[in-house]
């Protein structure tokens, strides 16, 4: 009964703010996708196929990160965004969303497009709507109005609909387009910055040999496999004459030392710490093979169309952050942890995915 209730609210809350049929004669429209880098990075197909279709349409997109992520989205979507909104999850106050909210009313969008998280609730929906209602947007769509939360009972072993093409079927079937396969995000790279990894790489003599990089970093702990583990892939990959590079932010500093002790090549880098996502996207861009877990440099990478080899935990739904692209392969655990959905791991399923096992695939494939 409180669900039921719950629904007929956003139901009614979304006929009273929004018209009921999609207009194409959209001149301003701003989509809002809430979510960390790697939930920002899944969401730029869906994205990009909206401005094919809506090519003389000013699009802005407005989510929550920390300013780093944010410049460097920036970065990689200028092409085809005309403008950009950011709120801080940690520094979410009245007073930033009153002043963000202001900004919005200014331009007097005609479409609000919501691009949601399949498990929000209903708390996280209302104020997502009502914030949205209040934007003085003409059109208001993506909300979901069915916050049915038995959808957490699913099967733990069963797939789920992948996030990235979950997000696809959103703007597919509200605008009647085709569905991209996937985003050749080099296209929308200034190429001229390209040159920056090119002359480091080539200063290290890393460019004269297959490159392994490997993104190492997560928010949450269950995701991180067991540093000894990335040990024995590095130095098996740089006996066979590879040169390897660790990417990732500040906040993995002490994990990436724990990698690179005891490892002493010249085709060796770490550059945890050292570079921006945007500047990690050129150099991921040489890469030969992309080992890591569920990241956003991994969601990147699958992006760019490269040779992956993702590491999961069982914490979240099987598939539902998987890469996409039809050369990569993934390691998860066929079992169900404690883990589900929480960000502690006291069992470390991650580290059930065998290194000898990752090794004997990478072996196979890429050498």
């Amino acid at each position: 009964m409180r669900i039921s209730l719950q629904n007929f609210i956003l139901s009614t809350l979304i006929k009273f703010t929004s018209q009921s049929k999609i207009n194409y004669n959209y001149k301003k429209i701003i989509i809002h996708r809430v979510g960390s880098i790697g939930d920002t990075v899944v969401s730029l197909p869906a994205i990009f196929s909206l401005k094919e279709k809506f090519p003389d349409s000013k699009i802005f997109i407005l989510f929550c990160n920390d300013h780093l992520s944010f410049n460097s989205i920036k970065k990689m979507t200028s092409s085809y965004i005309d403008g950009y909104y950011e709120y801080s999850l940690k520094n979410r106050t009245i007073n930033n969303i009153i002043k963000i909210l202001k900004e919005i009313r200014k331009e007097k969008f005609d479409l609000w497009l919501s691009l949601p998280q399949d498990l929000s609730n209903f708390r996280q929906e209302f104020r997502n709507i009502l914030f949205a209602s209040i934007s003085s947007s003409k059109s208001i769509f993506g909300f979901r109005v069915n916050v049915d939360k038995k959808i957490i009972k699913y099967n733990k072993l069963d797939f789920h609909e992948n996030e990235k093409i979950r997000l696809l079927n959103i703007v597919q079937e509200l605008f009647s387009l085709k569905l991209l396969k996937k985003l050749p995000l080099k296209q929308y790279i200034d190429i001229r910055n390209i040159n920056f990894s090119n002359n480091y790489f080539k200063s290290k003599n890393i460019l004269n040999s297959k490159l392994l990089i490997i993104c190492i970093g997560s928010n949450r702990s269950p995701n991180k496999w067991n540093y000894v583990n990335y040990q024995f892939i590095i130095k098996k990959w740089l006996l066979n004459k590879g040169s390897v590079v660790l990417l990732g932010g500040n906040n993995e500093l002490d994990y990436s030392k724990k990698i690179s002790e005891g490892i002493i090549s010249p085709l060796f880098n770490n550059f945890v710490g050292q570079c921006d996502i945007y500047d990690s996207t050129l150099f991921l861009s040489k890469a030969y093979l992309v080992l890591g877990n569920d990241t956003g440099m991994m969601h990147i990478a699958d992006l760019l169309n490269l040779n992956i080899i993702s590491i999961f935990s069982t914490r979240d739904f099987k598939g539902k952050w998987y890469p996409t692209n039809s050369s990569s392969d993934v390691f998860r655990p066929n079992i169900v942890c404690s883990c589900f959905l929480k960000n502690e791991c006291s069992n470390r399923c991650i580290d059930l995915n065998k290194k000898e096992k990752v090794w004997e695939l990478i072996k196979k494939k890429y050498l």
